[in-house]
This record gives C-alpha cells, structure tokens and sequence, in this order.
C-alpha cells in the first residue's frame, strides 16, 4: 500500500528525512515565501511579551469600602505612591491614580494635564474628578476596578527581583501605615505557587519515571536516546524562533514534547532489539529485525501525529498553517528520523548495550509491567481513579480566584517607523477589543488608547465620536508630540524609539479565564485531530473497523486531557490548552504501534488468544517504558516553563495518558472485533536492511 511503502522509505532514508524536514520548516515559515498568519492576533494575549518591553511590574492593589473616589481614598493613594517612589527596588516611575495624565488641547496645541492634582479637597472637587474620569474612559479601566472600590497601582521593578521581593515590599508597606490598607501584590509572569517550589516537584516526578526509564536497555542506552533527545529539544527551539515565536513566550511545550517523543520512540527501538538479541547472532542483525519489526509501524505513528498536530496549530485562534506544517514535520522527525539515524547506528556501534543483562531493579519493574498490562480492565479502573485523585490535586494548583497578572504582547510591524501608520495602530486597536471580550481580561491598555485616540477627540473639543486612530501618519506624530516633550519614560514603555514596535499590556484574572467557556475552534481541533489520525488508521489497515481501534484511544486521552487542562487553569488560548489534540495524536500513534504487532502476529498464523497478549508483552512493554521516560524527560523541562505548575504537570502526564488510553482500550476492542480490523498484506520486511551481515 502507499501509505505503508511512504513508511519504509521514512525508515530507510533517515537523513533525506531530516533534509526534508528541515526545509519544509524554512519554506513554511512566515518571511522566507511571505506566508501570513491566519489571524493578526490570537493566542498572544495570554503570553509575557519579551525584547523591549520585558518589564518586572508588581501590581499593587488597593481597596476602598467607602469607594476609590473618595477623599480618604485618594490620599491614600497618594501616600502608597510616594512610598513606592522612595523605595530602592522600584527602578521606574510609579503609575497610579494620582500620578495619571491626561490629553487636552488648548488653541490648537496639545498638552497633558494631571488628572487629579491637587487632591481634591471638596465634594464640588470629588464630582469635577468623576467628570474627568467618565470621559477619559482608558484611564478608568486602567486604574478603577469594575467595581468601584480597588484602584491598582504600577511600579517598576528591577528585573533580578522575583515574587518573594515584590511580596515583601508590600509587607514593609504595611507595616509603615498606622492603619494598614487591605493591600494585594502580584507580579507579572510569577505563578501562584512560588517557582522556587516548582523544580523539587518536577525533579521528583522526573525521579519517579527514570526508574522505568532505565529498563529497556540500562543506564547507557537511556543516556544514548535521551542526548539526542535533549539536542531535537535545542532544535525545536530554533525552529520557534524560526517561526517568529519567542522561545520563552512559547511556553516551552512543542521542544519538551518533540524531545519526549525522540526519546520515547528511541527506547520503544532499542527494547525491540534487546528481544531480538536472543534470536540473532549479531548486534547489526538484531538491530535490523528490530527495525523490520518497530520501524513502520513508528513511521506510521509520526504522520498520525503529525497529521493531527497540524490540524492543531492549523485551527487553533492565532496559529497559522505554516506553524502547523513546521511542527507537525518537526514531529515526524523526532519520532522517525532521530531513532532510525542515530540511536540505532549507535547499538551498532556499542553492540554492549543490547548484550548487557538487565538488573535485578529492571528486570523486577518489567515483570510488573507485563502483569498490570494482562489484567486491562483492572488498569481501566485503577486509571481512572487515579484521574479524579490527580484533578482534585490540580485544582489545588490553578490560579486562586482575585490574583490577577499583568501581561504583555509585542506587535511589529516590520520596518522603522511602522508603528505610526494608522492602518497598523487599527491593528493593534483590534486585537484590544478582542482581548476585552475575553474571559479573565479585565482591561487592556497601549499607546492607541492613552495617547494617540485621545489627542484625536481632544482636537475636535473633546466628541467622543472622534476617540479613533487619526487618518493620517502627521497626525499620529502630532499626538505623540506632548509626551515626548513631558513624559519620555512612559513614552518608551509604549513604544520602541525606532517607533516599529508598540507593547500591549492586559490585566488578566487566571482564575476568570480558566473557567471560561471552551470555544468551539479547541474542540475542534481535538475533534479534528481524532477523525485525521482515524481515517489514517483505517487507510493503513484497509478496514473500517481500525477506524473505530484508532479513533477510541485517541479521543479518550483528549477528553482526559480537556479535563486536565480546565483543572489547572488553562484558557482555551494558552499553551496548555494545545495539549489536548496532541494527546490524542500521540495516543492513535502509540495504538499503531501495537495494533501493528498485533497484525504482524496474526499473519504469521498465531490465534488471537496468543497474539494479543503476546503484541501487549512485546509492544506494550516498550511503549509503557518509552512513555514514563518521556514524561521523565517532560518534568524535567517543565521547571522552566512560564506556564504555571499545574500546567506542567498535565504536560507531564501526556505521554502516560496516551499510553494508558491504549493499552487500557485497544485489547478489549480488539478482542470484539475478533482481530478483523486487517486485510492480508503482502510482506515487506525483506525491504528494510541495514547492509550485509556477519
């Protein structure tokens, strides 16, 4: 069949594989051939803008029963600001109600004014002051909480400073009051479990599966795969970077999870050949049944997920088709080409690795392995015990309800000076009202709303009708003319001198967010990614029956997968949110591979009493190992995520939730489909050789 001779030349011809790759992932990516993105704006409002607009900012707030217009508010205001301008952690100005500016325009020249200095010492004051700030609409949002009663204040830290500082500055303001203010902090890309806590978790988690790691092939084998691995991690880096994406914004996800399946794929490898070592008289030999026997069935798996995968980024609100392209081939190299070119010539070359006994520790954790996959529906229901046990747990891990975050997105627009044509600040304006809409965002602020719009209405004597982008590139410069003269710092947090890229900043509430109604492109993407890796199955085994064998496991590890991410806190944009269509991927490429052992038995005359056990023994036992490495391998790079913990930990988990969808769900199908999801094959194993043999 196509599809099947398409996976023996991806096994046969590693390297052109990689070259492929590599430059499918240059052709797609966005500047190389002028491929655009879908959206200009999506998945980025939930991201920590880097480059010039990196900003250590703790957000300070402060409640006032009686109401932030009040004048016992106000001055307290005041006197929380002058204490924050007086500290020596704050390296910037403080921006609060107090301190805030506005536009006027005055015989046709434009100039800014304080919004409420003097400090309003009457109730005629306090109305005037309510006046101004009705009108000057950006300013409420930015200061004034929806309900009235808590006003923010900014102040800039030193970017060395982390949570603990920014929390211990509140406390020493606390403490300088005579009665203290009900005063919260939080600062910007800190999750609500201190980071320094994180790296014991994961390192305990990476502990915990290393011991299954190790069994397949030993300490030297497991230190074979998982270099390669690291180093596909280093190239998914440059190939987000390729695709315009900063690595840190990334969240971290796609090269933690190309380097989990490279390592997975390799350790499913080297235990195939380690069962093979008994049979053949050489390290090359056995090496070459291994990859007779596990190849196409992994090649298979890599364009399953890949498929899949593509689907994900091509659906997902702000990704682009050539995102989806680059990571999906990005995908297939790392389950395919690394394993094949590399792990493999390197049994060949270190033929100890298959010849080495395993310990006592490994031989002892296979044995269990093989009897916890005889008893499937006992797995099922141990499973899915330990999956409300682990959402109970990760609840506890999700954003706590009032903490909000201050987050940021960069937008260029491509050449000096840019940033000051009004098609391009439309832009931005755009990308605002969308972000406004969204769950968990409680507003939104750039140099379009506090500079540009209202210069604009205060030259046509303050209509609201005018609060817009000026029509022409004079009248933005005119508007920005104020701020160079007066406020040049707050200028420059908006936008770069080269005047090519302007910064978003969004005050987000994660909890808000993450209980947010799931929109319909993230479910169907999931949908999308099950029916593709289906389809691909039925192909592959010319049987209507596999479509059903491939589409069980591979939606169930998504639900699972939904679920985890809602627990955690995950909007349907963030990068947690991805993990549930690529869970399903993974899980239809992990039930190829043993719906293809399966197969392979059947033909060779074995009953389907004999060959299902025997495919779970010799399959089952590779993937379930495979999958705790790469969750190892995950964990480990999960301490360094900017997604929250919680979020690491389902990340975590998604190779040992595909594995366990699997192997939990596919032997009872089988079993009632009578092994009739195939149709006879003529062999191809004769087709796969590694040279001439000793």
């Amino acid at each position: 069949m196509r599809i099947e001779r398409l996976a023996r030349r991806m096994v046969d011809a590693p390297r052109f594989v990689v070259i492929a790759l590599v430059g499918l992932s240059l052709l797609v990516s966005p500047g190389f051939v002028g491929v655009s993105k879908r959206s200009d704006h999506g998945l980025e409002p939930l991201r920590t803008a880097t480059g010039f607009a990196e900003r250590g900012v703790a957000v300070f707030a402060l409640h006032c029963r009686e109401g932030v217009l009040t004048k016992a508010c106000l001055r307290l205001v005041s006197r929380v600001t002058e204490a924050l301008e007086g500290r020596a952690e704050v390296t910037g100005p403080v921006e609060s109600l107090v301190r805030a500016r506005r536009v006027r325009a005055q015989y046709g020249a434009l100039r800014l004014d304080a919004l409420a200095r003097p400090l309003p010492e009457s109730e005629a004051a306090l109305r005037e002051l309510r006046a101004r700030l009705r009108g000057e609409a950006a300013l409420e949002r930015r200061f004034v909480a929806p309900d009235g009663r808590t006003t923010w204040v900014y102040a800039e830290l030193a970017r060395e400073r982390g949570a603990r500082d920014s929390r211990a500055l509140a406390e020493s303001l606390r403490a300088s009051f005579e009665r203290p203010p009900l005063l919260g902090v939080t600062l910007v890309g800190v999750d609500p479990i201190e980071r320094s806590r994180a790296p014991w978790l994961f390192a305990a988690l990476a502990l915990a599966a290393l011991a299954f790691a190790l069994a397949p092939g030993g300490p030297r084998a497991a230190a074979l795969a998982g270099t390669g691995a690291l180093v596909l991690g280093v190239f998914a880096h440059a190939l987000v970077g390729l695709l315009g994406e900063p690595a840190r914004a990334s969240g971290g996800w796609l090269p933690g999870t190309l380097a989990a399946a490279a390592l997975a794929s390799s350790l499913a490898l080297i235990s195939r050949a380690r069962l093979e070592q008994r049979r053949e008289a050489s390290a090359r030999a056995s090496v070459a049944a291994a990859l007779a026997a596990l190849g196409p069935a992994l090649a298979l798996s890599a364009l399953a997920s890949s498929a899949g995968f593509a689907a994900l980024l091509a659906l997902a609100p702000g990704a682009s088709l050539s995102q989806g392209l680059a990571a999906g081939a990005a995908l297939a190299a790392a389950l395919v080409a690394y394993p094949v070119g590399v792990t493999l010539p390197g049994l060949i070359a270190w033929p100890m690795l298959l010849a080495r006994p395993p310990g006592e520790l490994a031989a002892a954790l296979s044995r269990r392995v093989e009897r916890v996959l005889a008893r499937p529906r006992r797995v099922a229901c141990v499973a899915l015990a330990a999956l409300a046990l682990v959402t109970v747990a990760l609840a506890a891990l999700a954003p706590a309800t009032g903490v909000s975050e201050l987050r940021a997105v960069v937008f260029d627009s491509g050449t000096e000076g840019g940033a000051l044509e009004p098609a391009f600040l439309e832009r931005v304006r755009a990308f605002q009202r969308e972000a406004e809409a969204r769950p968990g965002v409680l507003w939104s602020s750039s140099i379009v709303d506090t500079a540009i719009a209202p210069a604009n209405r205060a030259l046509h004597d303050g209509d609201s009708l005018f609060a817009t982008v000026p029509l022409t590139r004079a009248e933005v410069v005119r508007a920005l003319r104020p701020w160079e003269r007066t406020a040049r710092e707050s200028l420059a947090r908006e936008i770069d001198p080269e005047r090519r890229r302007v910064r978003v900043e969004l005050l987000v509430d994660p909890s808000a967010a993450a209980v947010a109604p799931r929109t319909p492109a993230a479910l169907a993407s999931t949908a999308l990614a099950v029916a593709l890796v289906a389809l691909l199955g039925a192909a592959v085994f010319r049987s209507a029956r596999a479509l059903a064998l491939c589409a069980a496991p591979a939606a169930t590890a998504g639900a699972i997968a939904l679920v985890l991410a809602s627990s955690v806190g995950a909007g349907p944009q963030s990068d947690a949110a991805a993990l549930a269509p690529l869970c399903a991927s993974l899980a239809s490429g992990l039930g190829l591979v043993l719906l293809d052992r399966t197969r392979g038995l059947l033909e060779a005359g074995t009953q389907l009493e004999v060959a299902l056990p025997l495919a779970q023994r010799e399959a089952g036992t590779a993937l379930a190992s495979a999958s705790l490495a790469a969750a190892s391998l995950v964990a480990a790079l999960a301490a360094f995520w900017s997604e929250p913990v919680g979020a690491g930990v389902v990340a975590a988990a998604t190779p040992l939730i595909s594995a366990a969808c699997v192997l939990a769900l596919l032997p009872p199908l089988v079993r009632a489909s009578r092994g009739r999801y195939f149709r006879a094959r003529v062999p191809l194993r004769a087709e796969v050789s590694l040279g001439p043999t000793r």
